[in-house]
């Protein structure tokens, strides 16, 4: 979901499985996203793969947005996909 942050910028909320089999349509929603998002949390993401931290990733690098609410073990994958 995208939330007004309240000054200007979007808060990106995702939540679920962000998994390669489950991945291409949340990429091909992100890759439609304008305008400025201020950040991206991952508290309500159940399970992350490779694939789900290197979308994310890109879409964090694209926007210039910093990754929050990630649980440890998408920390993890987040940092080693990391553009």
């Amino acid at each position: 979901s995208l939330d007004d942050d309240g000054a200007g910028g979007t808060r990106l909320a995702l939540s679920g499985r962000l998994l390669l089999a489950t991945i291409a349509p949340t990429e091909r929603a992100l890759a439609r996203l304008s305008g400025p998002i201020t950040a991206i949390d991952l508290s309500g993401v159940r399970e992350i793969d490779t694939i789900g931290a290197w979308v994310i990733s890109r879409t964090a690098h694209d926007h210039r947005a910093p990754v929050t609410g990630a649980s440890p073990a998408a920390a993890r994958l987040l940092a080693a996909t990391d553009p």
